[in-house]
């Protein structure tokens, strides 16, 4: 019996050991993943002021074959927090651990008053005018409102369903449900002489370019696109590709007012970046967030991923706007005052804006 003990210890002991050398062999894979991903294709290590070979050599010293794969995470989410770039993120399986977003005043002025912030716009709209706000779905992705002969339509986002719920199947039925809701929105808003779309704080989504189809007089080049040349230098890339943005669906030419601030990011950006510029709409607001670029995901072991930017965006005219985002036609900002005087300038003037027009 005795014997049977110590064998069974014996046993037992191999498989934890085993299982140990496993667990920091797969620590150590997924740090080089990380870090050869990185090296290959992130586009911005020269304008975030990032010494990368440093940076790199940091970690490999800091991971070793004895490190937890808690401390790896922790290393990484180091790592990224250094970039301020609010495409890059780290997760276990759907649950965030760590991101660290483009620096934003718009945050920093209405910290743990946003709520109120979103209520000063409606009553200001109300004051106005306006009807009692709506929205078309529960999830709340357009709120409209209209008075005579101006409407109102706030988006909130691009998208209905959460990336991590995304397949072939949800992104298809997310793409037609923004684009039927914005088309019987803009139906609706047919008799109207004018229109603000507020993007302030929409924080993107997928489908930015195409709801902007609705919007545009003429097909045009929206953007200039370029990534990481394979195997070259960080400040190596490819030939820019042109995205276009092309009239589709329900359209509305007349004047409108797009309101927008440094918290409208991502493929909201991707829809005021193909407003600019047109005859019959004013960007009013601040610049936008700067973090344009698509993201692109890498799994590593036991459920672990990053997500990280991929591409660099440049205006038309060739103006890259990573950590610049597009600048306004006119520079307006909210303020606290904003909320103790009850009032949203961006929507007043917007409103003159429009009735300029008449």
């Amino acid at each position: 019996m005795k014997k049977s003990k110590f064998l069974f210890c014996l046993s037992l002991s191999g498989v934890l050991c085993t299982y140990s050398i496993q667990a920091q062999t797969a620590v150590r894979q997924d740090l080089e993943t990380f870090i050869r991903t990185f090296d290959r294709n992130y586009p911005f290590f020269p304008e975030k002021a990032i010494d990368w070979p440093t940076q790199k050599q940091t970690l490999r010293e800091t991971i070793t074959s004895n490190s937890t794969r808690q401390e790896l995470v922790d290393q990484l989410c180091e790592t990224i927090t250094l970039l301020e770039d609010g495409h890059t993120t780290i997760w276990q399986e759907d649950s965030l651990l760590c991101y660290s977003p483009t620096p934003s005043q718009f945050l920093e002025e209405f910290r743990g008053r946003y709520r109120e912030f979103g209520q000063n716009t409606y009553r200001t709209l109300y004051q106005n005018g306006f009807d009692s706000i709506q929205h078309t779905d529960p999830i709340g992705v357009y709120f409209y409102t209209r008075m005579e002969g101006i409407a109102y339509i706030r988006i909130r986002k691009f998208s209905v369903y959460p990336n991590h719920y995304k397949n072939i199947f949800t992104e298809r039925r997310d793409r037609r449900a923004l684009e039927q809701k914005i088309d019987s929105l803009l139906t609706i808003f047919a008799d109207t002489r004018g229109l603000i779309l507020d993007v302030r704080s929409n924080p993107g989504g997928d489908y930015g370019r195409i709801i902007a189809g609705r919007f545009v007089a003429e097909e045009k080049v929206s953007a200039l696109v370029a990534c990481r040349k394979n195997g070259g230098d960080y400040d190596e890339f490819t030939r820019m590709r042109s995205e276009r943005v092309r009239p589709r669906g329900h359209r509305y030419t007349n004047p409108i007012v797009v309101l927008a601030n440094d918290q409208t990011a991502s493929s909201a950006e991707e829809f005021v970046l193909a407003l600019k510029n047109e005859a019959h709409i004013t960007i009013l607001g601040t610049n936008t967030s700067g973090s344009l670029s698509d993201a692109i995901g890498q799994r590593l072991s036991n459920g672990l991923r990053f997500e990280y930017s991929t591409q660099r965006y440049y205006s038309p005219d060739v103006i890259m706007l990573e950590d610049r985002g597009i600048q306004p036609d006119i520079y307006m900002e909210n303020t606290q005052q904003d909320l103790e005087q009850g009032s949203d300038p961006l929507i007043e003037k917007a409103i003159e804006l429009l009735n300029r027009q008449e």
